[in-house]
């Protein structure tokens, strides 16, 4: 599970590793990526170039968190996934209710019309959904100021249309 800007190496289910080559380079998902970040699941553009046009090859990767090797859906960080198992909880506790949820992890940013006409665009790490309402949810995982202020503003944002759930994770985690 190791990669830099040009390689990632791939695990195969019998041990063994083999290391892919990226022509132009790996991006990685924003959020940290530290011991606890993997498994991750990786993204490959695969083409050709005209030295050799009828050879494909890897030519730009994508590499983000997963929220496990079987479960293919994506995270930012070990503190989403944390979140993630206990929405997981959630919704087969109300799966085969009146009242089922349903959880969608955004990909792209929701276009948020303000209260003067301007648009912004945010994503929040997770939505629930019911027949009666959305409540996105907000993971932190961080107390550095930067971060904090970048999920105020979207907490303010985001307020004025509809409901915002902010979990602290992070500082869960420090006052164990």
């Amino acid at each position: 599970q190791s990669f830099n800007s040009k390689s990632l190496d791939v695990i195969y289910l019998d041990g063994s590793i083999q290391t892919l080559n990226i022509a132009q380079r790996v991006y990685r998902s924003s959020g940290r990526m530290g011991e606890r970040s993997g498994p991750y699941m990786a993204l490959v553009l695969i083409g050709t170039d005209a030295d050799s046009p009828w050879f494909y090859q890897p030519i730009k990767a994508f590499v983000m968190p997963s929220y496990s090797a079987k479960t293919w859906l994506p995270v930012e960080s070990y503190y989403e996934r944390e979140v993630m198992c206990q929405l997981f909880k959630v919704f087969y506790q109300y799966k085969n209710t009146a009242n089922p949820i349903e959880i969608i992890k955004p990909l792209f940013d929701e276009v948020i019309q303000q209260d003067d006409g301007e648009t912004s665009g945010v994503r929040p790490d997770f939505i629930i959904k019911t027949a009666q309402q959305r409540i996105l949810i907000e993971v932190n995982g961080s107390h550095e100021p930067e971060y904090l202020a970048r999920k105020a503003w979207m907490k303010e944002l985001v307020n004025q249309k509809t409901p915002l759930l902010s979990i602290d994770a992070y500082g869960a985690e420090q006052n164990k």
